[in-house]
């Protein structure tokens, strides 16, 4: 389990966050400037989207870990 509080809440803690949910599933090529994931036995071209759904997810994961927080100091 991911502890959300350990990421700084702004932009490069976000995609810290990104990187240590998708890190293993995900790279960037940058000679090609194309984002590839791993397709069980080859990096394949993300065609459809798919980094942009998973960064929708990562936020919406710090967002319900948040909505969890009780400790009045972590939550602000």
């Amino acid at each position: 389990m991911i502890d959300f509080t350990q990421f700084m809440r702004t932009d490069a803690g976000n995609a810290e966050l990104f990187a240590k949910m998708y890190g293993e599933s995900l790279r960037y090529d940058h000679h090609r400037k194309r984002w590839l994931h791993w397709a069980e036995h080859w990096w394949e071209l993300d065609s459809d989207g798919l980094v942009n759904r998973l960064a929708k997810e990562s936020a919406r994961a710090r967002l319900r870990a948040a909505a969890l927080i009780t400790e009045a100091e972590v939550r602000n």
